[in-house]
């Protein structure tokens, strides 16, 4: 009797680890996942967030590294095929590096939003008092109520900002939010950009669509506020909560960046503990 052909996993099956950048979430783990696992050839695909890396087992005659790799880019993230072991140590050091850059960056960006959104709640109490006590008596009574103890008190403490024109302040403060999404919120609109080029969503698009709304609206609000009062209605905004989720958000992402790079930093100190085959 003729011996049975080896499985097609032994003869064909192939491992490979690619970098992946770019992703942020779960969501985005599970989207690049589901693409590599939908691809023709591919026997297995598993997308790690820790470490950034796809690990696919495929039929090198139905695809090859290529190809994974432009899938991946497909869905809207950075892929390059992984480096020989040459230059594995170099690689990993330029990686440290970047995610070493990475950190001080969204610190940096994080201490600047929230140092703004400081200024804009601040600056934003004229305003707040001023709906507070609009005439028709459609502010939200939450705030008429919080106002009414707190404006005065304001008012002893600060009464070079009372000073300032209302409409004054508003513009200083869409100015400012402005400043904020452009120079440190900006990778969130571009990423939920990429997502929804690729009908998908994920935190990006939740973060883009939250403050990018509130942000419309404020600026319609101050550019144009007759269009609330005229029909009774106060001409609110919310400048500092878009300040503040911005800098909220970049806040977490830069602890859970230090979190991975010092993971990353104990998997490897423990992959070195391994013992060598001789």
């Amino acid at each position: 009797m003729a011996a049975s052909a080896p499985p097609a996993e032994a003869r064909h099956a192939v491992r490979l680890n690619i970098p992946v950048s770019g992703m942020t979430c779960a969501a985005c783990q599970a989207r690049v996942q589901r693409v590599l696992e939908r691809t023709p050839g591919v026997e297995e695909a598993t997308v790690s967030l820790m470490t950034n890396t796809a690990t696919v087992r495929f039929d090198p005659e139905v695809v090859d590294g290529p190809a994974l790799v432009e899938k991946i880019r497909g869905t809207g993230y950075g892929a390059e095929l992984p480096v020989d072991e040459r230059t594995a140590v170099e690689e990993q050091e330029a990686q440290d590096a970047a995610r070493a850059g990475e950190v001080r960056d969204l610190r940096r960006k994080a201490i600047g939003a929230l140092a703004a959104g400081v200024v804009a709640m601040v600056a934003s109490m004229p305003v707040m008092a001023a709906l507070a006590h609009h005439g028709s008596g459609t502010a939200d009574p939450v705030m008429r109520w919080t106002m009414s103890w707190l404006d005065p008190l304001l008012r002893s403490a600060m009464p070079w900002l009372y000073a300032i024109p209302v409409a004054a302040v508003s513009w200083f403060l869409l100015a400012l939010t402005a400043w904020v999404m452009v120079w440190a919120g900006r990778p969130f609109y571009v990423r939920a950009w990429q997502s929804l080029r690729h009908r998908a969503a994920d935190m990006n698009t939740l973060i883009a669509i939250g403050t990018g709304s509130a942000f419309a609206f404020s600026a319609f609000a101050t550019i144009a506020p007759g269009v609330f009062t005229s029909r009774g209605m106060a001409a609110d905004v919310y400048y500092e909560a878009v300040i503040i989720i911005i800098a909220f958000v970049l806040g977490g992402n830069a602890l859970e960046a230090r979190a991975k790079a010092g993971t990353s930093r104990a998997i490897r100190a423990l992959i070195a503990l391994r013992p060598r085959r001789r």
